[in-house]
């Protein structure tokens, strides 16, 4: 999974681990989600950013 984002060069190389933080709304609830991410491509218009998976956590009932 990757997202593109315009911007102003930021002075990242390709290769760059980064922590990517952003704000989702569902109905009334603003989540906030912390990604970590690779700098894949970097042109005049932004940059290129792939997602590392991220394990999910599951709540197991006790026995």
């Amino acid at each position: 999974m990757g997202v593109f984002l315009e911007i102003k060069s930021l002075g990242l190389p390709a290769g760059t681990v980064v922590n990517l933080v952003f704000a989702v709304r569902v109905g009334g609830i603003i989540r906030l989600h912390r990604r970590r991410a690779i700098v894949a491509h970097v042109n005049e218009h932004g940059a290129g950013f792939m997602m590392q998976a991220q394990a999910r956590s599951r709540i197991r009932p006790s026995a």
